[in-house]
């Protein structure tokens, strides 16, 4: 094997026991023993043990042990380390890491190390996990998705993973061939217009992985990456972002891997508007409800769209799964640049990601507020806000919106206590006819109602009632906040509206336990609880007394109501925390959402 062959040992910051510290120490040392370069994250625990145990082997040249630090003070490195390099670039430095690795050993580990593996499973890197230890044990002999057909490699011991390193490492040595000196803008233009000859497309700019062209309809990237693992990775993202209505499409002409979009917009920076914090709130939502992170997040990637409003769309190699860390980043940013939009406009050619450097690791905004002479206690009080309003904190809006991405319901819809006619809104973009109703006459929001039959009035109501139907109701965390009598008319008035289905959004009846009683068989609930509390709201301050009901409560409130001749049935119940729960399946969520379809629907 060639000494430039560089191998990343990742796994868990604190060792849990001392198999696993013998583990990563005798890895180190056969990483070095075997002619390889040992690349660690330089801290403690595996990182530490390894890069102990590779300068305790014979072979060390005191030049082979490099420590990838998180932070630009080099002194927080191990002391076993020869080579450190302090990124300063906070767990970003997870991507410098493995991008230089030919192959990863992971043993044990949490989410900084599910990322990493993540990163290596999207580089093409070959992927060992070494014991039965954290998140890497849990992956042993699996698959992430289907972009790869290989595996990630379990190994029992040292002389495994080793062996590991030995059989397979040469299937996994790609080189980047570099960019053609003909890829010119002119290059990018041709290759369009061979397949699209009207379009008078012009060139709108070049990045470090590709030239984009467009006109006034479309945008077209042209990447100077033409794999077929690009062409691949891309076509799976496309598919995911659709959902949430990012729509572009990933083709390949004259073997070039080329996007196409419709969603052609007015840059952030550019727009004669300031935008508020549900349009970044949303735009971020967009990435949690796929699944999927950005890492590289730049103001300038924010477009204004008629079509979908205020996006981020940077489509590249720095999309990666999601896991909570990196979320927790690209919520801090996209809130600094929501405050900090009006200051950058005046000011385009500030160093974001060096004002921002300090979010990658934790809440510090006393840059971003020195800047906008706001204090830092003032900040993180509204990130606050601004977090509990999006990811999981709006999880049943998820839920709902992946259920009717799901079923591909179309037709007309009544949106029966609507609040701030927000999912009403995202619904209509999804080409529903929506009409909604809401008892709070202050509810609504002006923003969220174009093209939409919104009401507050009683009366209007029930002349509906009479006369109209509607293919779908929704009604979304209505009954857990109305007493018995007021839930059962209100079912009433959902059957009298629905022709097809009808999906209702409540708080689980076993919400306020702390144990499942899937994972815990010894722990016997029959539903029968019955809770009432009052809360305030963390995002309005209002006070609100919900009713937590047992499931038999709802059960027989959906079928048995007093609108006979309206026969519904349950299809199916799915919970906020497993998209695929059934009736035998009911835990410790935090909501539900119950689907009733008509009878012979």
């Amino acid at each position: 094997m060639s000494i430039n062959k560089i191998i990343g040992v990742i796994g868990d910051a604190s060792i849990k026991n001392e198999e696993e510290y013998k583990l990563a120490y005798e890895i180190g040392k056969r990483i070095i023993d075997e002619g390889f370069i040992l690349a660690t994250g330089g801290l403690g625990g595996v990182m530490e043990a390894a890069s102990k145990g590779a300068s305790e082997s014979t072979s060390n040249d005191g030049k082979s042990i490099i420590a990838v630090l998180p932070d630009n003070n080099s002194e927080s490195a191990n002391i076993y380390a020869n080579i450190i390099l302090p990124l300063g670039t906070g767990i970003r430095r997870n991507i410098d890491l493995i991008s230089m690795c030919s192959a990863v050993i992971a043993i044990g580990g949490g989410a900084g190390t599910l990322c990493e593996i993540s990163t290596a499973w999207q580089m093409g890197k070959l992927i060992v996990a070494l014991g039965n230890y954290g998140q890497s044990g849990k992956l042993k002999n699996q698959r992430l998705d289907d972009r790869r057909q290989d595996k990630i490699f379990g190994a029992d011991c040292v002389e495994d993973a080793i062996l590991i390193l030995k059989n397979t490492l040469q299937n996994y040595q790609k080189t980047f061939s570099g960019i053609s000196v003909n890829f010119t803008p002119d290059y990018a233009l041709k290759i369009i217009n061979s397949k699209y000859p009207e379009s008078e497309l012009s060139v709108i700019g070049k990045g470090k992985s590709g030239i984009v062209v467009g006109n006034k309809h479309e945008i077209f990237k042209i990447f100077f990456d033409s794999s077929f693992e690009l062409y691949s990775y891309l076509k799976s993202i496309s598919q995911k972002l659709a959902f949430s209505g990012i729509d572009f499409e990933i083709e390949s002409i004259n073997k070039k891997t080329v996007l196409k979009s419709d969603l052609f917009g007015i840059p952030l920076l550019k727009c004669n508007k300031l935008f508020d914090e549900d349009d970044f709130i949303n735009a971020l939502n967009d990435y949690y409800n796929t699944g999927i992170i950005t890492t590289d997040i730049k103001p300038e990637n924010f477009i204004y769209t008629e079509k979908k409003g205020l996006i981020f769309f940077d489509i590249d190699k720095d999309i990666i799964p999601y896991t909570e860390e990196m979320f927790e980043v690209m919520a801090r940013e996209f809130f600094a640049i929501y405050k900090m939009q009006e200051y950058l406009k005046l000011n385009q050619n500030l160093k974001f990601k060096k004002i921002i450097g300090s979010l990658q690791q934790e809440e510090n905004f006393s840059a971003i507020g020195k800047l906008l002479n706001i204090s830092e206690q003032e900040l993180k009080k509204e990130y606050t806000h601004f977090r509990f309003r999006c990811g999981q904190y709006a999880i049943y809006k998820n839920l709902i919106y992946k259920y009717f991405d799901s079923k591909i319901i179309s037709g007309s819809l009544f949106d029966y206590g609507a609040g701030t006619l927000e999912i009403a809104h995202n619904l209509k973009k999804r080409n529903y006819s929506v009409a909604a109703y809401d008892i709070d006459t202050k509810a609504f929001k002006d923003k969220y109602s174009e093209g939409i039959d919104c009401f507050t009035d009683v009366k209007k109501l029930n002349d509906y009632l009479e006369n109209k139907k509607y293919d779908t109701v929704l009604c979304s965390l209505v009954l857990c906040c109305v007493e018995d009598n007021i839930a059962k008319h209100i079912v009433n008035n959902c059957k009298k509206l629905a022709t097809n289905r009808i999906i209702f959004i409540i708080c689980n009846p076993l919400s306020a336990k702390n144990k499942s009683t899937i994972q815990d068989r010894n722990f016997n609930h029959n539903y029968s609880d019955f809770i009432i509390f009052t809360k305030c709201m963390k995002s309005t301050k209002n006070i609100r007394t919900e009713y937590h009901r047992p499931l038999s409560f709802y059960e027989n409130l959906f079928i048995d109501c007093d609108n006979s001749t309206e026969n519904f049935e349950i299809e199916e119940i799915i919970q906020s925390s497993d998209s695929t729960s059934n009736f035998l399946q009911i835990c410790n969520s935090d909501f539900m959402l119950i689907s009733l379809k008509k009878r012979g629907y």
